[in-house]
């Protein structure tokens, strides 16, 4: 008898792990597929991006790719509305930027009374193959806006160097 329940138990034991590798294969297999946002704040973001890009005041235009060969793929758009001072951008296909490495999008203004460009955005994710809101928030008023340049660049940027990887120009 003690035979067979010591059998039992180890046939039990290795249908328990033949289901826990079955699960654990299907977590690695959908992690790709998981959104980079949570459900509710990409409706709710695509909802603004949707009611800024509606807005006869709105300016913007589809990302122009650099020669730069990691952008080739990005697809998406920015909005900018001067009256609301706020903006929206989109991405598809946006790759993951390397460690302790960030984007920035640079507002370039006509106006701007030093002519320096101001930062509109810092992001530390890609898109993956999800689509990818993300707002723009100006640290002063935005006027005329000529040109928007997303960079990556070190987390510290002070004196860093970086990279143009993709624009607008409205």
């Amino acid at each position: 008898m003690s035979v067979s329940v010591g059998r039992s138990r180890l046939v039990w034991l290795w249908v328990l792990l033949f289901i826990g590798g079955v699960v654990w294969a299907m977590l690695l297999w959908l992690q790709p597929f998981a959104p980079v946002q949570g459900t509710a704040e990409v409706s709710s973001l695509q909802a603004e991006y949707q009611q800024l890009r509606a807005r006869s005041e709105s300016v913007g235009g589809s990302w122009l790719r650099t020669l730069n060969p990691r952008m080739k793929d990005v697809q998406g758009d920015l909005t900018w509305n001067p009256e609301l001072q706020k903006g929206m951008m989109r991405f598809i296909n946006l790759p993951a930027p390397a460690r302790k490495q960030r984007y920035r999008l640079w507002i370039h203004d006509s106006r701007a009374p030093d002519g320096q460009p101001l930062l509109g955005a810092v992001m530390a994710a890609g898109s993956g193959k999800q689509t990818l809101f993300a707002a723009i928030v100006a640290p002063q008023p935005v006027l005329e806006p000529f040109k928007f340049v997303l960079t990556m660049g070190a987390t510290e940027a002070d004196d860093a160097v970086e990279q143009i990887m993709l624009m607008v120009q409205p």
